[in-house]
């Protein structure tokens, strides 16, 4: 798979290797929530024809190569070696297809993907919905849920 010697150095400290474990799952999830900002119909058509230069699907080495070609590198003080912040990007992309391949056939469509990122954009509207002070919020900060939640990512 591309990029599998990429590797983060953990402190050997077990609460300092633990602070950054929790680290990089917060720029895994910053890099895949930057990743649904950035979507546009520039990059939707792109990826759309990968798809379709693919056959129709995915497998997950082909979704790796190309979604990590449209997922955007943040930065972060945390890890500031460009292979750390690769291995996050392969992390949120990684995390992306396997919440898309819920029949784990170990490929994915482009419906699978739109289909996905349309549940995505739905629940983090809801959830913004819920934020006091938010127009049209109901209230509440109610339980976090899906994709975005730090429950099992």
């Amino acid at each position: 798979m591309a990029n599998a010697g990429a590797s983060i150095q953990l402190p050997e400290d077990p609460a300092e290797a633990h602070a950054k474990y929790v680290k990089l799952r917060q720029l895994v999830r910053e890099t895949f929530e930057g990743f649904l900002r950035s979507l546009n119909s520039q990059s939707l058509r792109w990826l759309e024809q990968q798809f379709e230069r693919h056959g129709g699907n995915l497998d997950s080495g082909q979704f790796l190569r190309i979604f990590s070609r449209v997922c955007p590198r943040l930065e972060s003080r945390a890890f500031p070696k460009e292979e750390e912040r690769r291995l996050a990007v392969n992390m949120s992309v990684l995390k992306l297809f396997e919440g898309m391949d819920v029949d784990t056939s170990g490929e994915t469509s482009w419906m699978e993907f739109v289909e996905f990122i349309s549940a995505v954009a739905e629940e983090l509207r809801l959830k913004a919905q819920e934020l006091p002070g938010t127009p049209g919020a109901r209230g509440g900060g109610g339980p976090e849920r899906g994709f975005g939640a730090d429950s099992n990512s």
